[in-house]
């Protein structure tokens, strides 16, 4: 019997020991390192190449990014850049304006209206076109087509260079007129066309003759 009393506590102080030996056992038992493979070299990866959590980037990062989109102005330098027209493509557009301008003022008169505006237009004729245009209004054009009252209105759609030089060129003009004789008609309206000399003298064009079809 008294054997039994200390046995039984002998045995369970025993295991006790025992358990606490196997758990100092597993807490004392060194940590492994991660395995990085080596580089072909034989040293390690860099850190750089191991994978790294993704940074996000700054408020102020990204509006410095988007300002320089904005105002990139790389495109300015690879726009094409306009050209300038040859001397030729200036002169004949200078030219087509002097001649539906010339027209337009040439071809209009009236009763009212008299031909002062016509004699403005003398400095921009040759002498010999001056002279045939002078006679002409001396006759008094509107009264001969028309006792009561007579006007006409010419306006340019269209002019068109035939042939060019640098000192003389034709053209062709499509013009709408609108005449009023009276008391035949009023307000009627027509196409004619111009067939135009011009010569440059002392570098500005002048009007050599006009013949309306």
């Amino acid at each position: 019997m008294h054997f039994k009393k200390f046995f039984i506590p002998i045995i369970a102080l025993f295991t006790l020991i025992l358990i606490l030996g196997a758990v100092l056992m597993l807490l004392s038992k060194p940590q492994t390192e991660p395995n990085i493979p080596a580089s072909p070299a034989g040293g390690q990866y860099p850190i750089s190449n191991i994978p790294q959590p993704a940074q996000e980037e700054s408020a102020d990062a990204v509006r410095e990014q988007v300002v320089i989109k904005e105002f990139d102005d790389s495109f300015l330098e690879n726009s094409a850049q306009p050209i300038a027209p040859s001397k030729d493509e200036a002169d004949k557009a200078e030219l087509q304006l002097f001649v539906r301008n010339f027209l337009e003022d040439f071809g209009s008169f009236s009763f009212n209206g008299g031909y002062g505006h016509i004699e403005d237009l003398y400095d921009k004729m040759t002498v010999e076109f001056r002279a045939y245009v002078d006679g002409w209004l001396a006759g008094d054009p509107a009264h001969q087509l028309s006792q009561e009252f007579y006007s006409i209105q010419t306006i340019v759609s269209e002019v068109k260079i035939t042939e060019f030089a640098s000192t003389k060129a034709k053209l062709i003009a499509d013009a709408a007129r609108i005449e009023t004789k009276a008391p035949e008609y009023y307000g009627k309206r027509f196409i004619m066309k111009a067939e135009i000399d011009a010569v440059k003298i002392g570098g500005e064009w002048k009007m050599s003759s006009v013949y309306w079809k």
